[in-house]
Order: structure tokens, then sequence, then C-alpha cells
């Protein structure tokens, strides 16, 4: 029990490697059930019977998980809902289309984190070279709008 009332599950162990002592929290009391309390801590004990450090593991998949939520489409998406409000409906779909014709075919499950200037640059060349200056020119203010949005 904590000292502002909270009661915490934890599950206590050695890490595998540096034989330190960690604790690692399995949830709240009334939330997560002492069943659902035992059958974590005999999950993360598995772990570490095949060398694993438990609370690692579940960083790298919380992370995995988190990338996968932020991919370019999604970010788009949000973005696009806050945007198609702001213009007109044939605006809204017009935005979407050259979206999906130009940047979600290669950018499109890419987390946001790796989209990089080479990448982007790669992205708009074949529209440079067929002459398509003014697609390129809104495929780069919409990239910026969707950049911007999902780093904030």
């Amino acid at each position: 029990m904590r000292a502002n009332g909270s009661t915490l599950w934890n599950f206590n162990y050695r890490q595998p490697i540096t034989k330190n002592r960690i604790n690692m929290g399995l949830g709240t009391y009334p939330e997560l059930s002492l069943a659902q309390a035992r059958k974590k801590t005999v999950e993360a004990g598995e772990l570490l019977a095949q060398g694993i450090d438990p609370k690692e593991q579940r960083s790298a998949l919380e992370q995995t998980k988190r990338q996968a939520e932020h991919t370019f489409e999604n970010v788009a998406s949000a973005w696009f809902e806050l945007k198609k409000d702001s213009v007109t409906q044939a605006y809204a779909e017009d935005i979407w289309r050259l979206l999906a014709l130009h940047v979600f075919p290669s950018l499109g499950t890419t987390p946001i984190p790796q989209i990089n200037a080479p990448r982007v640059i790669q992205l708009l060349r074949p529209s440079e070279t067929k002459g398509s200056l003014e697609t390129v020119k809104r495929l780069t203010q919409r990239l910026n709008e969707i950049m911007t949005y999902g780093v904030n």
C-alpha cells in the first residue's frame, strides 16, 4: 500500500544479467484480481527462466505497439479529420485522393519517426520527372502539415 492509499501488485525479481533487484508493477488492486496478478507473475517467471528481463520485454512490446499506432496513414487520418472541417467537401476529397495516390502506397505503414527527407525526396522524384511540379508542391505542403501535426 502506498502513502496515497493505492494498492499495487508488484513482481520482485533479480535481473538475469546484472542480478540487480527490480520491482515490476503488474497493476492496481481492485482493477487486477489476485488470480490475474498470479497469472502475470507466472508469465514473468517463465520469461526469467529463459533469461529474458520481463520489464524490458514489456517495454519493447509497448514501443512496438506505439510505433504501429503512429504510422503515417494513421496520423494523416487524424490530421484529415481536423482539416476537412476547415475546407470545402470537394477540396477535402482532392487532398485525400492526392495522398492515397502518391503517398500512402510507399509511406502509409511507415512509423512517423522513420520518415526523413531522403525518403520524401525519393517519393516526390517520379512526379517531378513527369513535370507535375504543382503536384509536387501540393504534396510537399500536405506532407509538411501532416508531419507537423504528427510531431506535435
